[in-house]
C-alpha cells in the first residue's frame, strides 16, 4: 500500500514550491541566494589570488623580466616583424638602444636599491654627501 500526499499528515506534507508565509520570505530567499553566489565568487577570487601569490598559478608577476641581453636578441631577431622588413627592424633596434636598454638598466638599479632598507639608507647618505660637497 502506497501513501499519497492527501493521506499524509499536514505537518509532514511537503509544501508546494509557490507556498510562502508572505512576500518577504521570497525576497529573503532571493537575497540569500544572491549572497551565496557572491560568497562563492569571493572564495574563488581568494583562491586565485592565493595561488598567484605562492606561484602555483601563472600571472604577469610569475615571469621574470627580460634581461638586457634578451632585449638585444629580441630586437635583432625577434618575431615582432618579418625578416625582410629592414626598415622596421632598424627602427626596432634603434628603439631598443635608445629607450628599452637605458630604461631597463635604470629600473633594475632602482629595484636593486629599494629591495633592502640598508641600501636606501646608504644611497641617501651618499646623495647627502654629494649635495653638501657639490
Amino acid at each position: 500500500m502506497t501513501t499519497t500526499q492527501g493521506e499524509t499528515a499536514p505537518a509532514t506534507a511537503p509544501a508546494p514550491a509557490h507556498a510562502g508565509e508572505s512576500g518577504g520570505s521570497a525576497a529573503t530567499a532571493r537575497m540569500r541566494a544572491y549572497a551565496r553566489v557572491r560568497v562563492g565568487q569571493a572564495t574563488a577570487l581568494r583562491q586565485r589570488l592565493a595561488a598567484v601569490a605562492v606561484g602555483d598559478d601563472t600571472s604577469v608577476w610569475s615571469d621574470k623580466p627580460a634581461t638586457v641581453v634578451e632585449l638585444i636578441r629580441y630586437a635583432k631577431a625577434g618575431a615582432w616583424c618579418a625578416d625582410d622588413a629592414h626598415v622596421l627592424r632598424l627602427l626596432g633596434r634603434l628603439y631598443c638602444l635608445a629607450v628599452a636598454i637605458p630604461v631597463t638598466v635604470l629600473l633594475d638599479a632602482v629595484e636593486w636599491l629599494i629591495q633592502r632598507p640598508g641600501r636606501v639608507v646608504g644611497a641617501g647618505f651618499l646623495a647627502f654627501v654629494l649635495w653638501v660637497v657639490l
